[in-house]
C-alpha cells in the first residue's frame, strides 16, 4: 500500500519537462548529464529537461521494431521540442511534416560570423500529401553531421541532423537552441 500511495503522490506532482530533446537513429548519448546541463546552463528558465532516445540502425534489425515504435511517438505526438535525427530517419519523416521549416533561422544563422567555419548545411526536403511532392524543397533540419556541435554536448553519431518538432510547445525555446 506504501507503493501505491508513492506511485500516486509521483504522478500527481510530476511537473512535465522545460523542454524536451530527442535523438532519433542511429545515436550514441553515454552520459545524458552532459547535454542536460548544456540546456540548463544556456536557458536558465529551464528547470527540467527530458532527453530520449530511440536507437534505430540496420545493424541491429531485432531491436528496431520496439525502438521504431518509440521513435514514431517522438516524432509525431510526444511534443518534443528538439530532435537530432539521422539521414534515413530525416528523408523518411520530413516529407511527412513532422519538422518545422527552418529556412528563415538558417538565413539567419548563416549571418552571424564564422558560423561557416563550422559546416553547417541546410537539410532540405518537399512535403508529401497523397504519395505526391507537393511544393519546393524547403529547409526542414540544420545538418550539423561534419561539425563538432553534438559531439561536444555527449551525443555521437554519424550524420546529424538538428529538427524543431511541429509538436513543439514552445518554438522560440527550440528555435533559440
Amino acid at each position: 500500500s506504501a507503493l501505491v500511495i508513492y506511485l500516486i503522490y509521483t504522478i500527481a506532482t510530476n511537473k512535465p519537462a522545460d523542454f524536451k530533446f530527442a535523438a532519433v537513429g542511429e545515436f550514441f548519448i553515454p552520459d545524458s548529464q552532459i547535454t542536460e546541463n548544456y540546456i540548463k546552463d544556456r536557458f536558465t528558465e529551464i528547470q527540467t529537461v527530458a532527453i530520449s532516445t530511440a536507437f534505430l540502425s540496420e545493424s541491429f534489425p531485432d531491436q528496431n521494431a520496439a525502438y521504431a515504435q518509440k521513435a514514431m511517438i517522438l516524432l509525431t505526438v510526444s511534443g518534443e521540442d528538439v530532435i537530432v535525427v539521422d539521414r534515413d530517419i530525416f528523408e523518411r519523416y520530413s516529407p511527412m511534416g513532422a519538422f518545422e521549416p527552418l529556412d528563415d533561422l538558417f538565413d539567419e544563422i548563416i549571418q552571424y560570423d564564422g558560423v561557416m567555419e563550422l559546416n553547417i548545411r541546410p537539410a532540405l526536403s518537399s512535403l508529401r500529401q497523397n504519395d505526391e511532392t507537393s511544393g519546393d524543397e524547403r529547409i526542414y533540419g540544420i545538418d550539423v553531421s561534419d561539425s563538432q556541435f553534438l559531439s561536444s554536448i555527449g551525443i555521437n553519431g554519424r550524420s546529424q541532423i538538428l529538427t524543431i518538432s511541429v509538436k513543439s510547445s514552445d518554438k522560440g525555446l527550440a528555435t533559440n537552441f
